[in-house]
């Protein structure tokens, strides 16, 4: 199993939409299990997890560690591959890519 994942994050603001670029590794998807949901979020599936850590991460400049349920949990395990350009009202969409962007 790869160990980290790599993902797109689109921002979406109404009229623009901006891309940041994470890798996240497979333990912080394995730390979200039905204990952890019970002390702190419905988190489902991978998307929901990065939609979760990519909106402090990206637009904040938090760390890992800094975001509930994950402080625990080494910094390194995110890799901010490309930070976007920041509005203040936005969604988040996100999928997860075959290959990292340096290949693409």
């Amino acid at each position: 199993m790869k160990q980290k994942r790599t993902f797109k994050v689109t921002i979406i603001d109404g009229w623009n939409e901006m891309e940041g670029w994470l890798k996240v590794d497979q333990k912080v998807f394995d730390e979200v299990n039905d204990d952890w949901r019970n002390s702190f979020y419905q988190l489902h599936g991978v998307e929901a997890v990065v939609d979760y850590i990519a909106q402090p991460i990206l637009l904040n400049g938090s760390r890992l560690s800094q975001i509930d349920g994950f402080a625990h949990l080494d910094d390194s395990l995110v890799e901010v591959l490309d930070y976007p350009d920041t509005y203040q009202d936005f969604f988040v969409k996100v999928e997860e890519l075959e290959y990292p962007k340096e290949t693409m």
